[in-house]
C-alpha cells in the first residue's frame, strides 16, 4: 500500500513519539496506517511515572487507583464510588 500524504504524516508523527518521550521506556511492537485510522502496538516499560515508590502504589487505600502493581495499564483503571 502506498501512504497518502496524510498518511505519511501519521506516519512520522507516531515515531516521533518515541523520540520525544524517552522517558517513558517505550518500546514500539507494531503500527498499521490504514485509509481512515491507525493503529499501535506498545510497551510501556519501566519508568518514573509507572513505579511503586516506597511501598505506596496506586490502589493502596491511601488516594491511589485500583492496583498496587502500578506496571499494569490495564489494571490501572480506577473506577470510583458508584461507577462501574
Amino acid at each position: 500500500m502506498h501512504l497518502s500524504e496524510i498518511g505519511k504524516i501519521v506516519k512520522i508523527e507516531w515515531l516521533k513519539t518515541f523520540e520525544i518521550r524517552p522517558d517513558m521506556n517505550l518500546l514500539i511492537v507494531e503500527y498499521l496506517v490504514m485509509t481512515n485510522h491507525f493503529r499501535g502496538i506498545i510497551i510501556i516499560g519501566e519508568n518514573e511515572f509507572n513505579l511503586v515508590a516506597d511501598g505506596v502504589g496506586v490502589g493502596d487505600g491511601r488516594g491511589g487507583g485500583g492496583y498496587d502493581g502500578g506496571r499494569d495499564a490495564m489494571h490501572c483503571v480506577f473506577f470510583g464510588k458508584g461507577q462501574t
